[in-house]
């Protein structure tokens, strides 16, 4: 009985040996595990950091485009509000220009008269002065 107990004795302590030996695999195994892991996520956040600082330069890209959009649209508003302006003002100058000479019962006046003719096309070039700048 004492070599059959000694028997199941030694039987135990090898398979306690051979799951000691297995814990002590598996925790090296995890080990490496962990520090693959930790490696991992050490890259995917120096990923993410990167891709999110390329995202927020191209971010303020786009703002400081759309700002100098913006600018160039107001002055080029701008620009058209002064034509638009010009052009009232020469229409204001020609409507009582046409008044005056309608109002004179002369005919010939208009057959005779070449001021007329250049004063109107010194009004175009008004009308022209800005548009060949851009």
């Amino acid at each position: 009985n004492k070599e059959a107990v000694d028997v199941y004795v030694n039987s135990l302590q090898g398979r306690l040996k051979e799951a000691l030996e297995r814990a002590r695999s598996l925790e090296k195994r995890l080990a490496v595990l962990e520090q693959a892991g930790d490696d991992i996520v050490s890259s995917l956040c120096e990923d993410l950091a990167e891709v999110t600082g390329h995202a927020n330069k191209a971010e303020a890209r786009y703002v400081k485009k759309g700002k100098e959009l913006q600018r160039k649209r107001r002055r080029e508003e701008m620009k058209h509000r002064s034509k638009l302006k010009q052009a009232e003002r020469r229409i204001q100058i020609l409507e009582k220009q046409l008044m005056a000479l309608s109002g004179d019962s002369s005919e010939d006046y208009f057959e005779e008269d070449d001021s007329f003719g250049d004063s109107t096309n010194s009004g175009d070039d008004d009308l022209d002065d800005g548009e060949h700048d851009e």
